[in-house]
């Protein structure tokens, strides 16, 4: 057995997966033969959408279910591994060798150029979008270093790094499926097979259950990008939006006061001041699950028959960022877990899901963004004591209030829609 840090992670890549990968490319782009393929089974509505992880304290979670893919023909299998240490070295090799040969881009095989007819923005984007693809195999090579030192290496620099592929490789070719659909399959596939790996974590009880939920958020929102792009006329309902009621507005200088917060523009749309004899928070989550059902597990969402892919990849994104909303107020995770970037990662992914799924149609919008508020104001007021005994940065707060009152922002242009 190898001794290394990463042991557990060479074990979750080595004995196979339920993730199977097909000979997409074998490193460049060729064409499929041109036979008739074989109809795919469509999965059923409810498994986009699955029941919330039961954690007890003292078991491991167990994980009942695998959400589906609009793209399954776009999935990895490692190569096994026995579990022999003399036989490790050649599996990391055999594992190098797949990734180069199904992750070209991502891998640096095929590199990127510079053409004459680039202007500067496209230059810097190239150049931006080459940085994220060094980290990318940086990172992969940190975590196969037998012998590996230093700090324990997080999982979420790995998805922001990913996400920060996508959305360069989306700015530097708009329009362009021909150049843009080759990164986006690739990012597809390797956010699957983290996404294997963050489960072997979770049920191995190395990390909590959220993080399941974010990797898994992160993988729809990689195909949804991917169904876009191949699916052009993709359309959205539409409806009527209700008006705000008048209220007194808050003075002028009160928003950019340098030692207050901001103020709401929904100041009712809050969790009731915190009991000060609730020292286990029972009381607090109670309340949170009454005013935010959509945010404890008993999100409402249905997929319908008629609803498109991409419906369905948005809806199971919005799900699973719920669920990971609910894990994070579970009290079994709480100590060292409830980290900001993952909570605002969280927050700004629903609030993106949400305008783009009924952006048109506030009447299912707006109970969901009064939910978030709720959430993003509760976030705020914890950041606030934290912050006021110096237990967080400054910045981590004023990144609390600015993600709040994004979420007002949103909720304001749906409650005053022509």
């Amino acid at each position: 057995m190898p001794k290394s840090t990463n042991w557990a992670w060479a074990v979750a890549i080595g004995a196979g997966s339920v993730l199977a990968i097909t000979s997409l490319s074998q490193g460049r782009d060729e064409p499929r033969p041109a036979t008739a393929p074989a109809p795919k089974e469509v999965p059923p509505n409810e498994a986009w959408l699955p029941k919330k992880i039961e954690y007890q304290k003292g078991k491991d979670p167990i994980i009942d279910g695998t959400v589906p893919s609009a793209f399954p023909d776009l999935v990895f299998v490692p190569p096994k591994w026995d579990g022999k240490y003399e036989h490790h070295e050649v599996f990391l090799k055999d594992l190098e060798a797949a990734y180069d040969r199904l992750l070209p881009r991502l891998r640096g095989s095929i590199v990127l150029k510079i053409n004459t007819t680039d202007d500067e923005l496209q230059r810097l984007l190239k150049g931006r979008l080459n940085q994220g693809v060094l980290e990318h195999c940086d990172f992969i090579a940190i975590e196969n270093m037998p012998f590996r030192s230093g700090p324990k290496l997080s999982p979420l620099p790995f998805f922001e790094c990913l996400k920060g592929i996508q959305d360069t490789a989306l700015e530097l070719w708009p329009g362009r499926p021909q150049e843009l659909v080759p990164w986006l399959k690739e990012l597809v596939t390797i956010a699957k097979d983290r996404e294997r790996h963050m489960r072997f974590r979770v049920e191995a009880g190395a990390l909590p259950p959220q993080f399941f939920h974010y990797s898994v958020r992160h993988r729809l929102k990689a195909e949804t990008e991917l169904w876009k792009v191949t699916n052009v006329n993709a359309q959205r309902d539409e409806a009527t939006a209700p008006k705000d009621a008048a209220r007194a507005k808050p003075t002028d200088g009160e928003w950019l006061a340098d030692k207050k917060r901001p103020p709401s523009l929904f100041p009712d749309i809050v969790l009731p001041p915190p009991d000060k004899n609730d020292r286990d928070r029972k009381i607090r989550r109670a309340q949170f699950a009454k005013l935010c059902p959509r945010l404890t597990g008993n999100t409402g969402l249905k997929i319908e028959d008629g609803d498109s892919t991409l419906q369905k990849l948005l809806k199971a994104r919005l799900h699973q960022g719920a669920l990971e909303i609910h894990q994070l107020w579970d009290g079994a995770w709480e100590q060292g877990f409830q980290m900001v970037n993952t909570r605002s990662d969280c927050l700004n992914d629903m609030l993106a899901v949400l305008v783009e799924l009924w952006g048109k149609g506030p009447k299912q919008l707006i109970p969901w963004l009064e939910e978030l508020l709720v959430e993003a104001k509760e976030f705020e007021r914890r950041m606030q004591l934290r912050a006021d005994i110096g237990a967080v940065w400054q910045h981590e707060l004023n990144q609390a209030t600015r993600h709040r009152l994004k979420v007002e922002g949103e909720l304001w242009k749906a409650k005053n829609a022509k």
